[in-house]
């Protein structure tokens, strides 16, 4: 039998066209949109009161994926009637809201983002800021703890996790038994083993470093612990590229790239996954749900692959990152009547048994869900036949590990820009990586600074 968690996937990608603050004014502190006198009992009273009628747009990228979650809503409360719309891709979803909330007009309640692209919009007073002790309690108490820090920026909660992707090591067991090489467990062992595979075929690399997204690179900086970019409020960040932290996985990075082991390459192209499919790569770091595309391009490698824990940068350490994830904000136009009633609708979309039942009947597979209580239903796990592992337990080790002392910038996608423009040139040059990252945090600091951002250097 197939095991439940080899099917995974994240219910939506992180990628988001971004909209510059320009287009809303710079960073400001607009904070009329806040849940102030929203408590606990309010939430659970908007779900159980059926005297009157509450009607909520709910605008959702991954609109296919959580049909059968809203349904299952809408049967089991039909006071609340849900207008649930398809606003179309993440780049569609972000052009029109934006449009909506310039125009005052259409603004729907509830909306769905990914952890880097929410921000763009709380900055800006786009999104409800709901930040209180009644709910931080009574929500926080229900996601684990990366997620529910995800969703808290410059000291506000604008959001409720959905769904989070712990990173693991996807290793070619064939590949280094064929070499003799063991798996690492560290990072330091990682730059040996892959430099001995690299010596022993030249062909082959430990794996690759992905030039298309910057959340692949900053990941080694995330389970490193070195924060190499902050946000102290609404209009200041700070960046710290030079911490000795920063710095040794800079040196890292480095080596890895000039010793051929690891390729700087964009993983977004059918070269690519021919490279993969024919074992350039003796391991894939990436995010839980690649398990279940592993099985599905390469049905004939199965027995090929095992599943580990990212290396760590310390022995015995256990530090581990997450790329993707999504979550579901209210927006700050919500008329205040429709408030309590709309995070109860999003609380419970993302934690009851029902909809995270849903999710996975109606997928034909499973999320790995942030709350808490996702644990208690599917945290046991089965022997994959594919991996010949339990998977499962592994990705619930990952996600119990994840390093929560993070915080993505409210410009994800620029970010993004910023990096294929400026990072990536320089990692395929294999110049070293300090200097490259240097030029990135300069970019950084112009963009943020004319958007109205005070930028700390540290």
């Amino acid at each position: 039998m197939v095991s439940k968690w080899a099917k995974a996937c994240s219910i939506i990608s992180a990628t988001a066209l971004f909209l510059g603050f320009s287009a809303c004014g710079s960073a400001n502190t607009n904070r009329s949109g806040t849940a102030e006198g929203i408590t606990a009992e309010d939430v659970e009273k908007a779900l159980t009161d059926d005297s009157k009628t509450v009607e909520l747009t709910f605008w959702a990228p991954s609109y296919n994926a959580m049909k059968a979650s809203v349904e299952a809503f809408q049967k089991k409360y039909p006071h609340i009637k849900i207008d649930f719309v398809n606003p179309g891709s993440s780049s569609d979803f972000n052009t029109k809201l934006q449009n909506a909330i310039t125009a005052k007009k259409g603004v729907p309640e509830v909306v769905q983002f990914g952890y880097d692209s929410y921000g763009q919009f709380a900055m800006t007073g786009g999104l409800l800021n709901f930040k209180n002790d009644s709910l931080e309690k009574y929500l926080g108490d229900k996601y684990l703890d990366a997620a529910w820090k995800g969703v808290h920026l410059a000291g506000g909660l604008y959001a409720i996790p959905q769904d989070i992707a712990p990173m693991v090591m996807y290793v070619r067991q064939d590949i280094l038994d064929q070499y003799g090489l063991k798996t690492p467990t560290t990072w330091d062992e990682f730059y040996e083993i892959g430099k001995q595979l690299h010596e022993k075929n030249p062909d082959l690399y430990m794996s690759y470093l992905e030039l298309g997204q910057s959340k692949y690179w900053s990941n080694y900086y995330r389970e490193a612990g070195a924060k190499i970019w902050g946000v102290g409020s609404d209009t200041s960040l700070s960046l710290d590229f030079d911490s000795d932290k920063a710095k040794s996985v800079d040196e890292f990075l480095t080596k890895c790239i000039k010793d051929g082991v690891l390729e700087p390459v964009n993983s977004g192209t059918d070269e690519f996954n021919r490279d993969m499919n024919n074992g350039r790569y003796a391991s894939w770091i990436d995010e839980e749900w690649r398990g279940n595309l592993i099985r599905s391009s390469f049905p004939s490698q199965s027995g090929k692959w095992k599943v580990y824990q990212l290396p760590s940068w310390e022995k015995g350490a256990k530090s581990v990152t997450t790329g993707a994830g999504s979550v579901l904000s209210v927006t700050a136009a919500t008329d205040p009547s429709k408030r309590a009633a709309a995070i109860a609708f999003a609380d419970w979309i993302n934690s009851s048994e029902e909809s995270i039942q849903a999710f996975q009947d109606s997928n034909n597979g499973f999320f790995f869900m942030a709350a808490k209580s996702f644990r208690d239903n599917y945290g046991e796990g089965e022997e994959d036949p594919y991996f010949g592992q339990n998977v499962s337990k592994l990705y619930f080790e990952a996600a119990d590990n994840i390093n929560s002392d993070w915080e993505y910038l409210p410009f994800g996608v620029q970010l993004d820009t910023m990096f294929t423009d400026v990072m990536a040139p320089g990692l395929e040059a294999k110049e070293d990586v300090a200097t490259t990252a240097s030029k990135y945090s300069d970019a950084i600091k112009n963009y943020a600074e004319k958007q109205g951002f005070t930028v700390t250097v540290k």
